[in-house]
C-alpha cells in the first residue's frame, strides 16, 4: 500500500507503534525540511538554554508544507543524545498551536 498505514492494522498496533509509524512516514516525505530543522535544533541545543519547538520554528524562519515534521526532528535530537526534555513546559506562542503547553528541551 504505497507507504500508508492500512487502517485495518490499527487494532493490532499499540499507540507507540502508531506514533512511530506516522513519524517515520512524515520524516521520509519531508527529508529536506527535516534535515534543515534538525540543524537549527542542534544549534539551539548547543546554547544550553531551554527551548521549545516554537523556538526552532522561529530560528529556522521558514514554513513547511508538513509542520508535523518537527516531531521526528525533536525525537532525533533526543535519540542522538543532543537534548533532553526538562520535565517543564512553556506556553506556545505560534498561532497554529493555540497557546498549548510545549515541552521545554535543553541541550546536553
Amino acid at each position: 500500500m504505497s507507504g500508508h498505514l492500512d487502517v485495518r492494522q490499527y487494532g493490532r498496533m499499540r499507540g507507540r507503534e502508531l506514533r512511530d509509524t506516522a513519524m517515520n512516514q512524515v520524516e521520509q516525505h519531508s527529508p529536506i525540511e527535516s534535515s534543515f530543522l534538525y540543524d537549527v535544533a542542534c544549534k539551539l541545543a548547543r546554547t544550553r538554554i531551554p527551548f521549545t519547538s516554537d523556538d526552532v520554528w522561529d530560528a529556522a524562519g521558514i514554513s513547511v508544507r508538513e509542520p508535523r515534521v518537527m516531531g521526528p526532528v525533536m525525537r532525533k535530537l533526543a535519540h542522538d543524545g543532543l537534548a533532553v526534555k526538562t520535565g517543564r513546559v512553556r506556553q506556545g506562542h505560534r498561532g497554529v498551536n493555540h497557546a498549548r503547553p510545549q515541552v521545554l528541551w535543553i541541550g546536553l
